[in-house]
């Protein structure tokens, strides 16, 4: 009984809505289909296997080993059964959508793909404004989850190119739960804008209504590369410079509501230039401060996530594209101005090679810090080398 009171209170909820809140990453969002408003919609339908489920929410090693769902490891569950706390993805849209908008609910489709409701759906679909589809993978961990193939369940797919082929210009927007990046074939096409909730927890439906609805302005980015193909499993943004590259979304991808621009960036309060008076990181020495400028051109407060890479072209063996070595997330208001501070020194470019080149490696050369669309050119220099 002490425990049971313990877990769940007011500020541990408040705690997992606001970490909802911050990894909700917005992927797509065509002809700024979100957020929804009032003045563009009237009327919305809620459908697919996750969109009223505590249990898909929260994913595996939740309650038991499987997750609190249905599934052939533990039988049928009720989520009451399990969870006296949670708001669904539903009840997040009924909380955050404005009263004008009516919000209808119905499954269409479960998570195996199977079709339930989607002829009923297809004879009233022009009674809605939008569609907000909520799919997913089933509740996983381990060696269960184990999976062949990054596709979702086709009969997933299926059911979205059934609505979209008869919703014509009606807006789709996707909710996606899922614990990895599952490869989307049609749905990327089909859905006028997406959604990347992860597994946000029993509390995360709030902040999924609150982010489609405007409450909350998506700040979130991609922890990983979102494949386009099934077999793109190893794809990577540290890829060697010289590989293809040509995934869905790249790591770190995540939208706004709002719109930033990115100043010039400059280090130890000097700009970029690259044709004289290159900057010189030398091993041993101090590191320098980068500083980057960073607008908000939109009327819309917001959060961006800044980015810190570095890249260093030339490289005994081959040199990845680019490395992450740094991010803040800052919030800017509307039409204002923020400066961003990182540190960058040598010692970042070390690596590890293979036969006689040791651990902690530097070559001498160029590299560049990139920040945004902005590039700042250096000269790495290690003097025992020289």
């Amino acid at each position: 009984p002490i425990l049971q009171q313990k877990v769940q209170n007011q500020d541990d909820v408040q705690v997992s809505i606001e970490a909802a809140r911050e990894s909700m990453t917005l992927l797509k969002n065509d002809n700024a289909t979100l957020p929804l408003t009032a003045e563009s919609v009237k009327k919305i339908l809620v459908l697919g296997p996750t969109s009223n489920n505590l249990g898909h929410l929260s994913g595996g090693w939740t309650i038991q080993w499987q997750g609190a769902t249905a599934d052939l490891w533990h039988g049928d569950i009720n989520d009451e059964q399990f969870y006296k706390k949670g708001i669904t993805i539903l009840e997040g849209i009924q909380n955050s959508a404005p009263k004008d908008i009516e919000v209808d609910h119905i499954l269409g489709f479960d998570i195996h793909g199977n079709e339930q409701d989607m002829d009923w759906i297809i004879e009233r679909i022009q009674d809605y404004d939008a569609f907000v589809v909520c799919i997913g993978e089933h509740v996983y961990s381990e060696l269960p989850g184990n999976i062949h193939d990054l596709t979702l369940p086709q009969g997933q797919i299926e059911n979205i190119d059934k609505l979209a082929k008869a919703a014509g210009d009606t807006p789709i927007v996707t909710v996606l739960l899922e614990g990895r990046p599952r490869t989307l074939n049609s749905i990327q096409s089909n859905s006028n804008a997406i959604l990347q909730a992860y597994l946000p927890g029993p509390w995360g439906g709030q902040a999924i209504g609150e982010v489609l609805f405007g409450k909350t302005n998506p700040s979130g980015r991609l922890p990983y590369t979102y494949p386009k193909y099934a077999g793109d499993m190893n794809m990577n943004y540290w890829r060697p410079a010289c590989d293809l590259f040509d995934p869905l979304y790249e790591f770190g991808h995540g939208l706004s509501y709002s719109n930033f621009e990115y100043g010039n960036i400059t280090v130890d309060g000097q700009l970029n230039d690259a044709s004289e008076n290159v900057q010189m990181l030398v091993v041993g020495e101090k590191e320098k401060a980068v500083l980057v400028n960073v607008t908000n051109t939109s009327p819309v407060d917001g959060k961006e996530t800044v980015l810190m890479y570095i890249q260093q072209p030339f490289r005994t063996v081959t040199p990845p594209a680019k490395l992450l070595k740094g991010f803040q997330k800052v919030f800017i208001p509307a039409g204002e101005t923020v400066n961003v501070r990182f540190s960058v020194n040598a010692d970042m470019f070390r690596y590890t090679g293979l036969d006689n080149i040791p651990q902690g490696t530097i070559d001498n050369g160029p590299a560049k810090v990139l920040i945004g669309s902005q590039v700042f050119d250096f000269e790495v220099v290690d003097p025992s080398t020289e």
